[in-house]
């Protein structure tokens, strides 16, 4: 995953809020997964104490999660109690853009959550304190974070036997643990280190792999843009749109080994047909579902679905609370949100 996003010129929040959402066209196969995710929540709803315990186990070692607060349709980021500004990791502010995009078209409830945009979930289902409702990119189904979209709508043990197969490499190679040995061995073990590949000229290729990295990758949802057919690597994790997302529809599944590789490239190959309708449904998948307009309307449903199952008023942190949040028109503006001294790379 990458942590860069892109600053786009955008009218003040103010001039577009309240407007109409226009999710009509998503129906409820879309919005399956915040079913899931909410449930547990359903029997018991979200009290004062839950906040706290939140509160309690997040504050620290915050820089890849943030508290978030909506009130009167404004984007708040909370401050640490002891009255600081925490940095934040640079792929927070991407996050922010999609609250932000939906608060300039929807009206919003107001409420308090945390989101959480490390590569990793935070809490697992078996958690012996029991699990908390966190905002988070990616999960498993050993986890009970609740999913929120992806701001990044962002091959290589398998030798060097098929090379005319497969066109794969490793970009960059670091064990933080071991660093001198990890530059040393694994140019030997893996090959050489390759240049990125821009995405445009990923388009070139017939077939593209999706496969995690150390932990999911968020990939996916780019390459099906491309007009190419997605060979996807068995996961265990998913991402917010997945229910929609069908194997042999929208893309290929690969085994989680991928020893089934060179067996699925060649039966693709005497199936052209196949392959021209897993490609045309992957386009028009994404054309709807990997848009800004559908994670605007599962930002909306989630929040909205959300801030239900509050049993105490949604908190007002106070003199905590920071600078509100807002899109702005012109690139000095823009400071105020995205200064250097608040985000990390």
């Amino acid at each position: 995953m990458g942590a860069t996003c892109e600053h786009r010129r955008l009218r003040r929040a103010g001039e577009a809020t309240n407007g109409p959402c226009h999710c009509e066209n998503f129906d409820d196969t879309f919005y399956r997964q915040i079913e899931r995710d909410l449930a547990v929540w359903r029997k018991t709803g979200v009290g004062g104490q839950v906040e706290t315990r939140m509160d309690q186990r997040l504050w620290p070692e915050s820089i890849k999660r943030a508290k978030m607060q909506i009130d009167g349709n404004r984007l708040y980021l909370v401050n640490h109690p002891s009255g600081g500004r925490a940095r934040k990791h640079g792929r927070m502010r991407c996050a922010l853009e999609v609250i932000l995009d939906a608060l300039r078209h929807c009206t919003l409830p107001s409420v308090s959550f945390w989101l959480n945009v490390a590569d990793w979930p935070l809490v697992p289902k078996k958690a012996s304190e029991g699990p908390i409702p966190v905002l988070s990119l990616a999960k498993s189904d050993d986890y009970a974070d609740i999913l929120f979209p992806s701001p990044f709508l962002a091959f290589c043990a398998m030798g060097f036997e098929e090379v005319d197969m497969v066109d794969a490499g490793l970009t960059a190679f670091f064990n933080d643990y071991l660093p001198e040995e990890s530059q040393r061995v694994w140019p030997t073990l893996y090959g050489p280190r390759m240049a990125r590949v821009p995405l445009h000229e990923h388009a070139r290729y017939k077939y593209l792999m999706h496969v995690d990295g150390t932990t999911y990758s968020s990939r996916i949802g780019k390459l099906l843009l491309l007009d190419s057919v997605v060979l996807k690597q068995e996961s265990p994790f998913y991402e917010f749109y997945y229910p929609p997302m069908a194997p042999y529809v929208h893309y290929i599944p690969v085994h989680r080994t991928l020893e089934d590789l060179q067996d699925v490239y060649v039966w693709l190959s005497k199936h052209e047909a196949d392959v021209l309708r897993v490609r045309n449904e992957a386009v028009r998948f994404a054309d709807k579902y990997l848009t800004r307009k559908a994670a605007r309307c599962y930002v909306v449903r989630l929040l909205h679905e959300y801030a239900s199952l509050l049993t105490h008023p949604s908190s007002r942190d106070g003199p905590n609370r920071v600078d509100r949040l807002e899109y702005r028109g012109t690139p000095e503006e823009q400071k105020a949100l995205f200064e250097t001294s608040m985000w990390s790379a």
